[in-house]
């Protein structure tokens, strides 16, 4: 067990081939011990790291706590658990012991961690998974290094990504992973490492990365726009391939997101046009486009399931033929009859006259029932 040795002037010191694993922020961490000093007692605010060697707590670099860090390697823990209580949040408890001819600390130290903003589970499963069901791990062994590797990792100080490349192997042979170029100095915040004798993960860092570009795709921001309506998705109704259509019939385009072949540009979505060519699965549609001051006819070709016919015109020819139904009755009658559409009329007043007193209806008071 280390304290406020592991993170000095926000960063990270990490043994010799130690990686970290897994960082969460929002941790809060509970020390407790009979002969602990009191300053190092109470809840402590930082972030918490798990490595291939130890569980990592440090605090923040603007923060004015006595504990900046505290290192609690594998084979130190003992009796670690995952709590999941109903009110309160997850966290791991466990008690570290003293590691062998420590002097500074002679008693064991219960401590809890916290995870406010959620990780614990996923935390505290890697750990379990790495120490492979038992409570004991052993140290890293750095005797087995020689004196060369040992001098290049004293200058890779670099710690600054959620994944990536710490230093050289613990041992050759054991995990040992090929060093990368230049290994005995600090990579480029872009580097990414690979390890064939670990074809499954990937190291990459998350930090500094240049940030994501715009899209250019032809159908970039149209998630919702060719999507199904509530319950009109699955399979296509075979109304759809029932319809016939004519030249000279003016339909709608509605892009359905479920059929990519034929399917119309985001910019004629909703466009209402006139039917000028019909092929065996597709028409030949006319649309106005507008491009800045100027309104052009544009003729695509798009498949009937992305087509329907318009109901543009339904009010005007119902309106025609209730037209031509009054004339009739005016050159009937000698009346004549005025066409012209007219807006709504409000309502006409009129006077309300109550036979008895109006009857005033309140809520009931509340009366408890046992």
């Amino acid at each position: 067990m280390a304290i406020n040795k592991t993170y000095i002037d926000g960063q990270l010191k990490l043994l010799l081939g130690e990686q970290i694993i897994l960082n969460y922020k929002g941790v809060e961490l509970t020390l407790e011990g009979k002969h602990f000093p009191k300053e190092f007692h109470g809840t402590h605010k930082g972030m918490g790291y798990l490595s291939n060697h130890r569980i990592i707590f440090a605090t923040s670099k603007k923060s004015n706590d006595h504990l900046r860090s505290i290192a609690m390697p594998f084979h130190c823990l003992r009796d670690v658990e995952l709590k999941q209580p109903i009110f309160g949040s997850n966290h791991i408890q466990g008690t570290v012991v003293p590691e062998q001819g420590e002097t500074a600390f002679r008693d064991a130290v219960n401590f809890k961690m916290y995870f406010t903003s959620g990780g614990a589970i996923e935390f505290g499963t890697m750990y379990m998974r790495m120490v492979r069901g038992g409570n004991q791990v052993a140290p890293p062994q750095l005797s087995s290094v020689n004196q060369g590797i040992l001098a290049q990792a004293a200058r890779a100080e670099y710690c600054g990504h959620q994944y990536g490349y710490q230093g050289q192997p613990t041992a050759p042979g054991t995990n040992a992973y090929p060093p990368p170029p230049n290994a005995g100095y600090p990579p480029s915040g872009a580097t990414a490492y690979y390890s064939p004798s670990d074809p499954n993960h990937v190291y990459a860092p998350t930090q500094g990365l240049p940030a994501m570009g715009k899209t250019h795709g032809y159908r970039r921001g149209t998630r919702y726009m060719f999507s199904a309506a509530f319950r009109k998705r699955g399979m296509i109704p075979l109304s759809t391939y029932l319809k016939s259509y004519k030249v000279g019939d003016i339909v709608d385009v509605k892009g359905k997101g479920s059929v990519q072949q034929g399917m119309p540009h985001k910019c004629y979505h909703g466009k209402t046009g006139r039917v000028f060519n019909v092929t065996k699965r597709a028409v030949g549609v006319v649309v106005n486009k507008q491009i800045r001051n100027r309104i052009i006819p544009k003729k695509i070709n798009v498949r009937i399931e992305h087509v329907k016919h318009s109901k543009c015109r339904d009010d005007f020819l119902r309106r025609v033929k209730e037209n031509d139904r009054l004339r009739k009755e005016a050159s009937s009658t000698g009346v004549k009859a005025d066409l012209k559409r007219k807006p709504k009329a409000p309502k006409e007043a009129r006077m309300v006259i109550a036979n008895s007193e109006p009857e005033v209806l309140r809520a009931l008071p509340y009366q408890f029932i046992a």
